[in-house]
């Protein structure tokens, strides 16, 4: 909300100095500075980056437009920068290193039941929690699904499966 208003305020106060400075100024200036609607006009050219219809003559006149040119582009820098970091999402997440991590995540353990002989917990506390975040899947397939579409599942899976699904790719992503 502050961007836009600077903007505004910007582009009236430079519009109302470029219209004062062209009707005021010793030399002659042409008649697109010396009207609020064609120095609006010229202003706002400015903004969007296409040629203005004349360049001013007056130094003092000129000066004022150059400053302007130069606002134009530091502003239109940052809020390119905004814009763009506010679209993109790199959406990459720390993955989960131990079972602690995982319990605090709130995140689902997903296994298909034959794995369940691979989870060895320490003690009931563990066993317990498992017990409450687990979800069984029929296959492995759907799993990965799981844990792919939704996001809302670890799957738990041997490293010999792992290293078959990364290179079938459907560990990607």
């Amino acid at each position: 909300m502050e961007l836009w208003l600077v903007l505004i305020i910007s582009i009236v106060i430079v519009a109302i100095s470029i219209t004062s400075v062209g009707r005021y100024s010793c030399t002659s200036e042409w008649q697109g500075y010396k009207t609020l609607t064609s120095s609006l006009t010229n202003v706002w050219a400015v903004i969007l980056g296409v040629a203005v219809s004349t360049m001013p003559r007056a130094p003092s006149l000129r000066s004022l437009f150059l400053a302007w040119v130069c606002f134009c582009v530091a502003f239109s820098t940052v809020f390119q920068a905004f814009l763009t970091t506010f679209l993109i999402d790199s959406g990459y997440k720390t993955p989960i290193r131990n079972m602690d991590e995982l319990f605090a995540s709130g995140i689902k353990l997903a296994y298909y039941p034959s794995f369940s002989s691979f989870v060895k917990f320490g003690n009931e506390t563990e066993a317990s929690k498992v017990q409450i975040n687990k979800v069984k899947c029929p296959t492995v397939n759907d799993c990965l699904d799981r844990a792919t579409y939704q996001k809302n599942a670890s799957v738990l899976l041997p490293d010999g499966s792992v290293q078959e699904h990364f290179a079938l790719g459907s560990l990607i992503g």
